[in-house]
């Protein structure tokens, strides 16, 4: 999942996942990375998860995601960003949730 977000002061921020497993290389690069275009900082949150719809044509239709969150919300399970494609709506939450 690769999100990038574009705010009014002009500072774009993207997030992204990694396996939790290639978590600490990907912090190392990332913060290299981040010194050398002259980034404001990393953030990192190692306690995510993804939780993800799959089928082809998901998006066309708002009743999907309506009860996809519906669902997320009556465990009161609080999302944290939310990612679409044509075939797919993943939502980061607390590892911790699930």
């Amino acid at each position: 999942m690769i999100i990038q977000s574009s705010h009014r002061n002009e500072i774009n921020d993207i997030a992204f996942t990694v396996a939790i497993s290639d978590f600490n290389k990907t912090i190392k690069i990332t913060k290299r990375l981040a010194e050398k275009i002259g980034a404001e900082g990393v953030i990192s949150e190692p306690e995510v998860a993804k939780v993800s719809i799959v089928g082809a044509g998901i998006t066309s239709d708002p009743a999907i995601a309506a009860r996809m969150f519906g669902a997320l919300a009556k465990e009161g399970v609080n999302i944290d960003m939310i990612s679409t494609s044509g075939i797919r709506i993943s939502c980061l939450i607390s590892s911790s949730r699930i």
